[in-house]
């Protein structure tokens, strides 16, 4: 007589007796042992498996590095795949090769073989593991496309009048909507700064960026013909028109994620192949650095103190998106003494709460812009002032303007750094792994170059002086570039040559 799960795992030493009697009394109705057992923490998905091949005879597999080809996975429905937990692994001389968690599940596979018309072999594998490859053979979210599709959602003709009572339809659906939400969820999980969603003629493409590199979605390779409903459920989260479709427009939306509030920045243009959109996920906890937590060297981190304690001027912070401006003054405002003077901030959005900090929040839509915001601030007599960006002439002057009247401004505005080439050799790599999608980067961290403009810079900049002429100057003062503050990370470890090439610029040129 085969032994019971509950008694392998205890000889095994993977649980207890204690354990397994109160994974019994709180099973769920239809829930196997195993499964109670991976639930309340008392035994792991992996030993879980190792048992019941004991108990069964069927070899347990490993499904980390599972890869196989594109025929094989479209020989099984992803909807199939969704409801039964039968992953494809291999064919061979008319039999199919799956792994499964649960090997008692004999009615589904008696329904492959019916379905493939293939012998069906089963392996163990662990619950957790089996997971994963679904989401990495078939997409995240590919149950609830595949749902929607049997529903019989279609996109009708952009144009079609019609078309816009569709759309609204399309996302009343539940499977869109929770295809939607597992984009989003997946991007977070991901550590994704922005998500591009960009239609071709007849594809539709989702690229995640993390730690400043594009990558391409996993998401089934059905999305063309959902492109229509998706903007729709977007915009409906964003609170944007959904029947406008000619010109570009901006919102907002806010989610809870794995147990914090993020805002989702939502930019939509009309392309040649249907509304592209851009999605920037502001995460606000890093937001929350010192200035010891971004990257500066220390002696950077103490220049910046000492730009912050005098009574006047311009801290002006540059780099291309999502390079870390915000991350950075806001570390620069946390070393201003807010009990004893006034900081007030405008921002677009207000991305972290300051304790002593007013912060104002910008609403163009309203007519409270950048400058007229800056404009208003200047009349409560504040000693800091922080603007989330100088997007045009008017804010840069009244920026400078107040920096010139006795405030001290904090500011962001962009410059973006050509590539340049390093012959640095014998450094750290990253080899590559699951955790870091292959790219051997994993986490970001800021370089700068930080100068305090002295008489003399200020003289050869009045002068109209070159460029060289200026970093020159500033290099006999100890002045060091992006390039350096890069190679100082390179000699630590931190990062490769090759990111310091495409992130910095050769400044002999």
């Amino acid at each position: 007589m085969a032994q019971k799960l509950g008694e392998i795992l205890i000889r095994r030493g993977a649980t207890t007796v204690e354990e397994v009697a109160d994974a019994l009394a709180k099973r769920h109705p239809g829930e196997r042992i195993g499964e109670a057992l991976v639930r309340l923490g008392y035994a792991s998905p992996r030993e879980i498996a190792r048992a019941l091949g004991e108990q069964t005879g069927l070899e347990v597999v490993e499904l980390k590095t599972l890869a196989p080809p594109k025929a094989l996975i479209e020989t099984v429905p992803a909807r199939f795949v969704f409801k039964t937990r039968l992953v494809p692994m291999s064919r061979e001389n008319g039999r199919l090769v799956v792994a499964t968690a649960d090997p008692f599940a004999v009615h589904d596979l008696d329904e492959l073989r019916l379905l493939t018309g293939l012998d069906v072999e089963p392996k163990l594998a662990a619950s957790d593991e089996v997971e994963d490859a679904i989401h990495k053979l078939y997409g995240v979210g590919a149950d609830a496309l595949a749902r929607a599709q049997e529903d019989g959602i279609v996109v009708i003709a952009e144009d079609d009048e019609a078309s816009r009572e569709k759309d609204l339809d399309q996302d009343d659906d539940a499977a869109l909507i929770q295809f939607v939400n597992k984009v989003l969820l997946d991007a977070v999980a991901a550590r994704s700064s922005d998500i591009h969603i960009e239609p071709e003629e007849r594809d539709l493409s989702v690229r995640y960026r993390i730690d400043g590199v594009l990558h391409d979605a996993k998401l089934p390779r059905e999305l063309k013909r959902f492109q229509a409903a998706i903007l729709s459920r977007l915009k409906i989260m964003a609170n944007l028109d959904i029947a406008e479709k000619r010109l570009p427009q901006d919102g907002r939306i806010k989610i809870r994620a794995s147990g914090k509030e993020l805002d989702i920045r939502v930019s939509i243009i009309p392309t040649l192949y249907g509304e592209g959109v851009a999605l920037r996920i502001l995460d606000n906890e890093g937001l929350g650095r010192g200035l010891g937590e971004v990257g500066l060297a220390p002696d950077g981190q103490k220049l910046f103190r000492e730009l912050l304690e005098v009574p006047h001027g311009i801290v002006l912070v540059t780099g291309p998106t999502g390079s870390g401006k915000s991350t950075t003054l806001y570390a620069g405002l946390q070393e201003v003494d807010r009990k004893s003077l006034k900081v007030i901030t405008v921002e677009d959005p207000v991305e972290y709460r300051l304790s002593g900090v007013a912060q104002i929040q910008i609403k163009e839509k309203i007519g409270l812009t950048f400058a007229r915001g800056l404009r208003s601030i200047l009349r409560h007599d504040p000693d800091v002032v922080m603007v989330g960006e100088i997007r045009d002439r008017e804010t840069a002057e009244i920026a400078v303007q107040a920096a010139l009247t006795g405030h001290l401004v904090l500011a962001h505005g962009h410059h973006l750094a050509a590539l340049g080439v390093t012959d640095m050799k014998h450094v750290r790599r990253g080899k590559g792994c699951e955790s870091c999608r292959q790219t051997g980067f994993r986490g970001r961290c800021g370089i700068f170059e930080l100068v305090r403009v002295d008489d003399g810079l200020r003289e050869l900049a009045i002068e109209g002086a070159t460029q060289v002429k200026l970093r020159a100057y500033a290099r006999e003062r100890g002045f060091k570039s992006l390039r350096d503050d890069g190679i100082r990370l390179l000699r630590e470890g931190v990062t490769t040559p090759e990111e310091v090439a495409l992130v910095t610029r050769d400044e002999g040129r």
